[in-house]
């Protein structure tokens, strides 16, 4: 966690600097310090958080709102806007678990969460489903197809940050 803050606060000393005219801060814009800072600055998180979560989420705003949420907490996020892009995702990157709306374009999670449970590589991963749907024939749905659990949206997050760390310390008993 030092190596963490000593960096950030190099990052912040490196990238502003005052304007004596205007009296204003302005970014000092060095894109190749800055773009070395902020990798350094992206691995040092990725150390230090709870665990990577594949975040699946068709609409832009919750899924900008929620990824902030989970990096407050602790948590490092890969972003995907449909099930097809997520697939892609899981092929480039690894993740401890994945957090899945289930409305969305081109392969809904449903489609989604089957298509990896027919997976070895991805067996195991959890699957957490978080919808607006509150009926209890889509929840079920979900857990036939495979998902570990269903949160429905407006989420109570403490909720939501602990089953993702059950989840993955289960699957990661040694932690991150």
């Amino acid at each position: 966690m030092k190596n963490f803050k000593r960096l950030f606060c190099s990052m912040l000393t490196r990238s502003l600097s005052r304007e004596k005219s205007a009296g204003r801060i302005r970014p000092c814009i060095n894109p190749l310090a800055d773009r070395h800072i902020l990798l350094r600055l992206k691995n040092l998180v990725l150390m230090n958080s709870y665990g990577k979560i594949l975040l699946v989420e068709d609409l832009a705003d919750s899924r900008f709102m929620l990824r902030r949420l989970l990096e407050l907490e602790g948590f490092a996020v890969i972003e995907a806007s449909d099930g097809e892009i997520a697939l892609d995702a899981l092929r480039k990157y690894s993740c401890d678990a994945i957090l899945l709306d289930l409305k969305m374009p081109n392969l809904d999670g449903l489609q989604f969460t089957k298509a990896l449970r027919a997976t070895t590589q991805f067996k195991a991963v959890p699957i957490i489903i978080v919808s607006a749907y509150d009926d209890d024939l889509t929840k079920a749905a979900a857990h036939a197809a495979g998902c570990n659990e269903y949160f429905t949206k407006p989420i109570d997050l403490e909720k939501l940050t602990n089953s993702l760390k059950k989840y993955i310390s289960q699957t990661h008993p040694t932690g991150h």
